[in-house]
């Protein structure tokens, strides 16, 4: 309690959760209530980078090259709030994968949908080279932040 007549409280609160509130003094004896406010508590997503099965990847020949063709899953379990507004993935030849990462080159998702309750996203990356490691992971982006997958790889 303060001598001015403002007051504060610190909680603990579960992110992602809309939380109700309202002040009340005493005075002689009666409850008098304030106004009820809300909020939605700031929620960071939980981003999963599916891995790469040999189904997922398609060879074809574009002159006289063998060239690869990989599709990457990736999925939101944890809903972000704010919502996040971008979804895709990051790759490089590097394991040192992330945005702004030399030599990482970042993917938008081509799909976005519903699976099982879960926000999932995928693109096809096309053009990869044989005899090349590919590094990548998934990503969200959540007011103006980006949150990551684990970084998984494939060989062609």
């Amino acid at each position: 309690y303060r001598t001015d007549g403002e007051f504060a409280i610190e909680v603990l609160l579960d992110g992602g959760v809309q939380y109700y509130y309202r002040a009340y003094v005493i005075q002689d004896g009666a409850v008098i209530h304030g106004a009820t406010y809300n909020f939605m508590s700031y929620q960071t997503p939980l981003i999963y980078t599916e891995p790469v099965y040999s189904s997922d990847i398609e060879s074809y020949k574009k002159d006289y090259l063998m060239l690869y063709k990989v599709e990457l899953s990736g999925i939101e379990f944890k809903a972000a709030y704010p919502e996040c507004k971008e979804y895709g993935f990051i790759y490089s030849r590097y394991s040192d994968v992330a945005f702004g990462k030399t030599g990482s080159i970042k993917t938008p998702a081509q799909t976005i949908g519903q699976e099982d309750g879960y926000k999932v996203f995928r693109c096809t990356l096309d053009g990869l080279y044989e005899n090349d490691t590919y590094y990548f992971r998934a990503y969200a982006v959540s007011d103006g932040q980006y949150y990551y997958g684990e970084v998984e790889s494939f060989s062609l």
